[in-house]
């Protein structure tokens, strides 16, 4: 079979590699992409999955499975949602960096 022919399917087979990570690797991953380290990106997925309201936390899951960073996901709520992830700042904030 020639490798030209399975091109079509890496949308999806990258899409199944996306969907099989927990809603804390996806966190993770993107606090990593963007600077962070391990320790500091392990515990504000860790806030934000104990401290975000549900219903907000999944929004932001879902919208980072389809591609969007997790600022990005943030930005696409709507400003009552924004304003209510405020109160996890400091408790992000007090995450170790090393």
């Amino acid at each position: 079979m020639k490798v030209s022919a399975l091109l079509p399917l890496l949308p999806a087979a990258a899409l199944l590699v996306a969907c099989n990570k927990s809603d804390q690797d996806i966190l993770i991953a993107d606090c990593l992409e963007n600077g962070g380290t391990e320790t500091f990106c392990s515990c504000s997925a860790d806030v934000m999955a104990e401290q975000a309201p549900p219903v907000i936390y999944d929004a932001i899951v879902e919208d980072m499975r389809k591609g969007s960073s997790r600022d990005e996901a943030i930005e696409s709520l709507p400003m009552s949602q924004q304003l209510q992830l405020l109160a996890l700042f400091p408790a992000e904030m007090s995450c170790p960096v090393e």
